[in-house]
């Protein structure tokens, strides 16, 4: 497999390694969740009744229509992507404690906040380091809808 040269992966990069310390809070704007897309998702991918039928789902043990576990990491994962925006990440290394708290349902709004946790330099590529993210999904009323830690492989900045 070719591997990329670590420039031209974060050649749109702003923020990089060095720019972040432990503590720090990434954040995205938020997601509304609608009904077709939980269907539509369901029928392609987990067409279990709750995420497909809103008569079956209404007499579940979740009452009412809900995304799938997949499709919850989905939209955790787009909104991921929007608060580490500009982040120089090279790779994603492992998703650890992986914890779905609350059902998504229509009509959800969502939004997450990414708090870093740990980050170390890469003991064999100077140019990179390894941080560690522990992510909160949260809905309109601030319920954890999922609880996530990400190890990512992210650029330093270059020297100039």
């Amino acid at each position: 497999m070719q591997q990329l040269p670590v420039d031209r992966v974060v050649s749109i990069a702003s923020i990089y390694f060095n720019d972040l310390k432990v503590g720090d809070t990434l954040a995205s704007d938020d997601l509304e969740i609608t009904v077709e897309e939980i269907v539509r998702f369901g029928r392609r991918y987990d067409p279990r009744p709750y995420h497909v039928d809103a008569d079956a789902a209404a007499a579940s043990i979740f009452g009412g229509l809900v995304a799938s576990g997949a499709q919850t990491l989905a939209f955790w994962n787009y909104l991921r992507f929007k608060a580490e925006e500009g982040l120089a990440q090279l790779a994603t290394l492992s998703l650890d404690n992986v914890h779905f708290m609350s059902p998504v349902r229509p009509g959800d709004h969502l939004r997450l906040e990414a708090q870093l946790t740990t980050a170390r330099r890469s003991l064999r590529k100077p140019d990179r380091g390894i941080m560690t993210f522990e992510h909160h999904l949260y809905n309109q009323d601030d319920a954890v809808v999922i609880e996530v830690n990400a190890c990512l492989l992210v650029a330093r900045r270059p020297l100039d």
